[in-house]
């Protein structure tokens, strides 16, 4: 662990009740990285995951806090998630531990998004997670649907969907 990432971490130690990981500490994607304008703040980015976790908090990624320094934001604390990315399950080769329906579960809360006017921007199987209960959506772009990149990051969701659906029937078949 870095200083910058050990002093972060006893900032949120201070301030939070709630466990989390550094693992899912978030930093924020700014200016052209994601296609996001500079007049869009961190607030303003923390208010829409929120909004995004609202729609299905069940299988999205909880944000809990912004961690400052002084006057400066410097990312955000998302929940704890026990489990392990789809990747993971993947190259383990253990798709049968889970009992429930991953790709219709992706494929429902993909699409729960995109009806409500936002995307994940960012969907591959290392953005999904398997725990127990169900899939959990991380590290989001966020990106709502007035933003002029948002037709482009629903057709890579879309895309990534498709090819997740096929590896995880494929693995289902395959045992």
């Amino acid at each position: 662990m870095s200083d910058y990432d050990r002093k972060l971490d006893d900032i949120v130690r201070s301030k939070l009740k709630e466990d989390y990981t550094s693992d899912y500490f978030f930093k924020p994607y700014t200016g052209d990285e994601a296609g996001i304008p500079d007049k869009y703040t961190m607030r303003d980015q923390f208010k829409l995951m929120k909004r995004v976790y609202h729609l299905d908090p069940d299988r999205i990624v909880k944000p809990l806090a912004m961690v400052s320094e002084g006057k400066s934001l410097r990312g955000f604390i998302l929940e704890k998630i026990d489990g392990e990315t789809l990747n993971e399950a993947r190259l383990k080769e253990h798709f049968c531990n889970y009992r429930y329906d991953i790709a219709g579960q992706l494929e429902e809360t993909v699409q729960k998004m995109h009806e409500r006017g936002f995307v994940h921007g960012d969907l591959h199987s290392g953005n999904v997670m398997l725990t127990k209960s169900g899939i959990k959506l991380i590290d989001m772009i966020y990106v709502p649907k007035n933003h002029r990149s948002f037709a482009k990051y629903a057709r890579y969701d879309d895309e990534h969907l498709y090819t997740i659906r096929r590896v995880v029937s494929s693995h289902k078949k395959g045992q």
